[in-house]
């Protein structure tokens, strides 16, 4: 039976690389797409910024203000919350200002302080489900990993591939129902 889900923040609850992308467009005068993004750390294809400039556009308190929920989270989020024990898991710099969970909390605030776990190693939580958008993060302690479908994410095949929470918490509720408890169907 799945219990404890974790959800990663940047690029799974909310949209962070669309604005990063567009600060990094406009500063420094490129034209990237996200499309064209083929690897997770796209900041590898940035030739006109250096990875430091690029963090530092995070580092940035006003940055935050443009990086908006997915449409369907606030919604997926609220039943994850309500039915499971949920956790939502980063791996968020101690650079980046604290604007990022004000406005975290401020777009879900049935969310508490207390399910939000701050680790560069996923891995280590004892959760049945981690949804994620960063293959590197799904773990071998895991039951089910579902990564979000990217264009960075395209070459990854043996990952199960959801486009969005709501998509992921349909298919943890099928499995739910029909995980075999005490060797008897539920």
């Amino acid at each position: 039976m799945i219990t404890k889900v974790g959800i990663d923040i940047d690029n799974t609850i909310w949209d962070l690389v669309s604005p990063w992308l567009e600060w990094y467009n406009i500063l420094y005068l490129d034209d990237i797409k996200y499309e064209q993004i083929s690897e997770y750390n796209f900041f590898d294809m940035t030739t006109k910024a250096t990875k430091k400039e690029m963090f530092d556009i995070l580092h940035t308190p006003e940055f935050w203000d443009y990086v908006k929920p997915f449409e369907d989270s606030y919604s997926a989020l609220k039943k994850f919350n309500d039915e499971f024990e949920l956790y939502i898991v980063t791996k968020t710099s101690y650079k980046t200002p604290s604007k990022k969970f004000d406005n975290f909390f401020t777009y879900f605030p049935f969310l508490s302080e207390k399910q939000l776990v701050n680790t560069s190693n996923k891995s280590l939580l004892n959760i049945d489900v981690l949804i994620d958008d960063y293959v590197k993060n799904l773990g071998n302690n895991t039951k089910y990993n579902f990564l979000i479908n990217t264009p960075y994410n395209k070459k990854y095949s043996n990952y199960l591939k959801v486009k969005n929470l709501s998509e992921a918490y349909d298919i943890i509720n099928f499995l739910n129902g029909h995980i075999k408890i005490n060797n008897e169907e539920k």
